[in-house]
């Protein structure tokens, strides 16, 4: 009897998907890009958002946000198409994948940015190619352009791409908590709740989404104008990002 998976709030999951016996499951780049146009397929069908993923000789990870149910119904039609374009390739047959995929759920944002580095630090934890020239993860659309991932949620928390990078060059232990030493990229949250209520007077932050309209976004305009990013506002005020960018 299979056991119930792990349910969070968040909606956030590190899913893993690994060839059964370890088998390899990306003979060649060709591999590597049929399965990223399926992800992009079956995610976009299923309203699964990408925050990060890697592509592994025999597993890969990915980091995504939707209710389990979304991400079970995208897991199991994705690999399903992979397994026959593989199998077809390759003139191969039976299972592809090992059983079901693991999933993990990510209830903070300091274990979603320890999750993220730990999966864009997988080809240099197993000594392919250190994180900035791996081709097959989500690295590079942090530093250039997204593709695939919502970037900005995970940038937001950092402040800046700098601070990305340099998160990404301390090396960690898997899902270890960061440490103060490695946490320079996120703010703390008290320090924030300062700083909000510096800009705006007395007010209770969480007494902002009960405003009127307009004078929630006066308010919310105060604290982008700040400084603050939309990510952090949502954090402090509960109110959600798709009102705050649309702010001015």
């Amino acid at each position: 009897m299979r056991m119930p998976r792990k349910q969070c709030d968040s909606d956030i999951y590190h899913v893993i998907s690994r060839g059964v016996g370890r088998h390899v499951i990306f003979e060649d780049d060709k591999d590597r890009q049929q399965y990223i146009d399926s992800l992009r397929v079956f995610c976009t069908k299923e309203c699964v958002t990408i925050y990060a993923w890697c592509l592994m000789d025999n597993h890969v990870h990915l980091l995504l946000l939707a209710p389990m149910e979304a991400i079970s119904a995208t897991m199991r039609k994705l690999n399903a198409t992979y397994a026959q374009y593989f199998n077809l390739k390759y003139d191969r047959v039976g299972h592809l994948f090992q059983d079901r995929f693991k999933s993990e759920p990510v209830e903070s944002d300091e274990y979603f940015l320890t999750a993220l580095r730990y999966i864009h630090q997988n080809p240099q934890k197993a000594g392919i190619a250190n994180v900035a020239s791996y081709p097959w993860s989500s690295y590079h659309e942090y530093i250039h352009a997204p593709l695939l991932c919502d970037t900005q949620f995970a940038l937001d928390l950092f402040g800046s791409k700098e601070a990305f990078v340099a998160f990404h060059n301390v090396s960690s232990a898997p899902f270890a908590c960061m440490s103060a030493e490695t946490n320079r990229g996120v703010r703390n949250v008290e320090k924030l709740r300062e700083t909000a209520l510096a800009v705006i007077g007395e007010t209770n932050l969480e007494v902002i989404a009960t405003l009127p309209k307009n004078e929630r976004n006066t308010l919310l305009k105060k604290l982008k104008d700040s400084g603050l990013s939309v990510r952090q506002i949502e954090r402090l005020t509960g109110i959600g990002r798709g009102i705050i960018q649309k702010v001015n």
